[in-house]
């Protein structure tokens, strides 16, 4: 026998008495393989058998299966910037809440804690000085804490998150702190 496959090889093989091909490796396409007998006299036939066939690609590698696949992925970059976004819009409400909480609650409750401490304190002030004293001190320590409680709902603000809140807030703490010292500072 002879053979050969068109569009790969030009010529026929070499008589063997094999009636077994091995085509391993042939990439994806379409095929023709042609087969003929040859006799001992070295005559061969004159029309040789034809098999047609064609070798698809992996599956991998079609078109419909890579379309799939980005759109695969596409869809999962999609759903986890959506459930991103999502979880950064319920951290904003929390915290939006907490600094709601703060401000409105224990801040007016430790502003009316100091306004009555003071209001006490200068009706106080002439009979007990050691009362007037301890007041003060109530008002003083009220005062500190509705500050602190400022720059805690301040922190807390999803609001206060850029660069110009920010420099401001430097520039406004830096001023309190140098300035009551003499310390000159650029920011």
């Amino acid at each position: 026998y002879q053979y050969r496959f068109e569009g790969i090889d030009s010529n026929w093989s070499a008589p063997t008495e094999q009636r077994t091909v091995n085509l391993a490796r042939l990439s994806p396409g379409r095929y023709r393989f042609l087969a003929r007998a040859v006799n001992s006299d070295g005559l061969v036939t004159e029309r040789p058998a034809v098999v047609a066939f064609t070798i698809l690609p992996p599956i991998w590698q079609r078109w419909w299966f890579v379309l799939l696949a980005l759109a695969a992925a596409t869809l999962a970059a999609y759903a986890l910037y959506r459930y991103r976004v999502a979880r950064l819009l319920e951290l904003e409400r929390v915290r939006t809440r907490i600094a709601s909480d703060l401000h409105d609650d224990i801040g007016s409750n430790l502003s009316l804690i100091a306004g009555l401490s003071e209001m006490l304190n200068s009706q106080v002030r002439n009979t007990n000085g050691q009362i007037a004293e301890r007041l003060s001190v109530i008002a003083s320590v009220s005062r500190r804490s509705v500050d602190a409680m400022s720059d805690i709902v301040w922190a807390v603000n999803p609001k206060r998150d850029n660069v110009l809140d920010l420099s401001h807030r430097m520039r406004r703490f830096a001023n309190d702190a140098l300035s009551a010292r003499n310390i000159d500072f650029r920011l």
